[in-house]
């Protein structure tokens, strides 16, 4: 059951988003997280059909987003977190890749906006033929992720 009133919240302008019930917005604005971190796909660029289109690749390690952007929204990423995340990966010796999504969104995208905004940082791994039968993805790349 979702904690937004049926009429929205058309009383405080700093919260965006009236009568979202996705997108992880509900979640954000009952716990009010100081940083959200979204851990998704990404996708892997590695295979011919992809070529050209960045340099993402399955076994590259962790994947660092940058900017996505899809009709309506995207997430602009927090330079600090960007910053702690890179410093973090390069101590602890994770290989790290940076990505820019197009034409897809994580929940960051929205929560960014909740309540007095939210400093988002999205995190993933490396797929190949995602929603497919066949989807694949490194046990090494998920093991750094959770590094």
């Amino acid at each position: 059951m979702s904690s937004v009133p049926e009429g929205g919240y058309h009383d405080d302008p700093g919260r965006m988003h009236p009568r979202s019930t996705v997108f992880g917005v509900p979640a954000a604005l009952a716990v009010q997280p100081d940083v959200a971190l979204c851990l998704d796909i990404a996708l892997a660029t590695d295979t011919p059909e992809m070529r050209g289109a960045g340099q993402i690749k399955v076994g590259g390690g962790v994947v660092l987003s940058g900017f996505s952007k899809a009709a309506g929204n995207g997430i602009i990423p927090n330079p600090l977190l960007v910053r702690f995340a890179r410093q973090t990966a390069e101590q602890r010796g994770i290989p790290v890749m940076f990505g820019v999504m197009q034409g897809g969104l994580t929940d960051g995208s929205f929560m960014q906006y909740a309540g007095r905004g939210i400093p988002v940082l999205d995190l993933g791994f490396a797929t190949r033929y995602t929603h497919t039968a066949v989807e694949i993805c490194s046990l090494s790349d998920l093991e750094a992720l959770a590094a």
